[in-house]
């Protein structure tokens, strides 16, 4: 419901809340690990449709990957690759971002994925910076 409701002017307060619900979730029970992989495609849509600044995208998509672990799709983490490539303003964020998260010992696959792509893609943006 929040979903449809959902607006450009209420897209950071629907994504928190949806985001803190997703987090309660049980992976282990068939019937709330589908709600998960539907709450991860639409807090994605609703990032992607109404984020009216990228850095705020780059975050929601790196709590949203760190929460849904396995439940998130490949399409989904796809499209994060995309939004990062196609705007040059948010590369060096989103690869500051990732490095910061893969050195967290328990990130997921996902994380490590999309981690290894950007890193890949935009490391040089970061090379030189101390830390």
């Amino acid at each position: 419901m929040l979903f449809g409701m959902c607006d450009r002017s209420s897209a950071e307060q629907v994504v928190g809340e949806l985001l803190k619900y997703l987090a309660t979730l049980s992976t282990s029970i068939d019937e709330e690990y589908t709600l998960r992989e539907e709450l991860v495609r639409k807090i994605s849509i609703i990032a992607e449709k109404y984020s009216t600044r990228y850095k705020w995208y780059v975050d929601v998509m790196l709590q949203l990957i760190t929460i849904a672990g396995d439940a998130m799709t490949d399409v989904v983490w796809y499209r994060s690759i995309k939004i990062i490539t196609n705007q040059v303003d948010i590369q060096e964020y989103a690869t500051s971002t990732l490095f910061e998260a893969l050195s967290n010992p328990n990130c997921n696959l996902t994380t490590i994925k999309l981690g290894a792509f950007i890193l890949g893609e935009y490391g040089h943006l970061i090379a030189h910076k101390p830390g």
